[in-house]
């Protein structure tokens, strides 16, 4: 009987330890699980953080990439005509067939009905051509008015004969007034006439203006309002020159007219001699 009672007790007490055992378990449970809940939050949150970043790169990324092709598409020219391969020979047909110098903006507009050239190109091409001709008779020569082909200086005593006209001949007075109006344009006939020391004819002034190398520029602001007259385009094609500051300079002037009186001072003293030993 003892025996029985002893051994009950033994199985209510492993019960009762078994039971609270798990109620310690269950107990145990949840804390355990808010621990890795609260263990896995910042975890998350890091890989959420991680993931926001790099979406806002990516965001980032492709708007500069559109940035990038938008300024493209900006600085990218708008597609034009590719000009033919001939245009030097155009250019140079048109030179040849024009009875005047031609400036780089006439021939672009020349040529505005078969494509729009950029002046740069049509500069280039002309450049291309004067390479061309420079071991030839006819050279391309860029005068005031523009360009032009015209026969090199050397040949001129050649071609000369082919001329049936001669060539007009000018008075010593009408070039000395064409240099006054020249180097001291705007200049009035009065101001001529005082660097002179003599009087202009109206034919001289006349004859000037209808060889269109002088214009009437204006009128000065003195009693009488006489004419101002200055050189033209024309006048500086005649004599090849670009700009009036290619004209030679009064120094250089002064001295030819200096070695032109020595040359002419040489056989009156030479005739001089020979009358010495003549008389000797």
């Amino acid at each position: 009987m003892l025996g029985s009672v002893v051994s009950y007790s033994i199985k209510m007490g492993q019960s009762l330890v078994s039971q609270q055992a798990k109620i310690r378990r269950r107990m145990q449970t949840p804390k355990h699980n808010v621990m890795e809940k609260n263990a896995e939050s910042p975890q998350k949150a890091i890989e959420t953080t991680v993931s926001n970043q790099t979406a806002i790169t990516l965001n980032d990324n492709a708007s500069s990439e559109i940035e990038i092709q938008r300024s493209a598409r900006l600085k990218t020219p708008k597609q034009q005509k590719k000009p033919p391969d001939d245009l030097t020979l155009i250019i140079e047909g048109l030179l040849f067939a024009s009875s005047k110098p031609l400036t780089v903006k006439h021939i672009q507009q020349l040529l505005s009905d078969t494509a729009l050239f950029e002046l740069e190109e049509i500069e280039s091409a002309l450049q291309a051509l004067k390479h061309d001709y420079q071991m030839r008779a006819i050279e391309l020569k860029q005068v005031a008015s523009g360009y032009r082909f015209q026969i090199r200086d050397t040949y001129s005593p050649w071609l000369a004969k082919l001329l049936v006209e001669k060539p007009a001949k000018y008075s010593r007075a009408l070039l000395e007034t064409l240099a006054i109006i020249a180097y001291r344009q705007p200049v009035t006939r009065g101001d001529i006439e005082d660097i002179r020391g003599v009087s202009v004819s109206s034919v001289m002034m006349q004859t000037l203006l209808e060889r269109d190398w002088i214009k009437i520029v204006g009128q000065k602001e003195v009693p009488g309002r006489p004419n101002l007259y200055g050189t033209t385009p024309q006048f500086l094609d005649y004599f090849n020159l670009q700009t009036l500051n290619q004209l030679p300079t009064l120094q250089t002037i002064s001295e030819l007219d200096i070695t032109n009186d020595n040359v002419t001072q040489l056989p009156q003293e030479n005739r001089e001699q020979q009358t010495q030993t003549l008389s000797v």
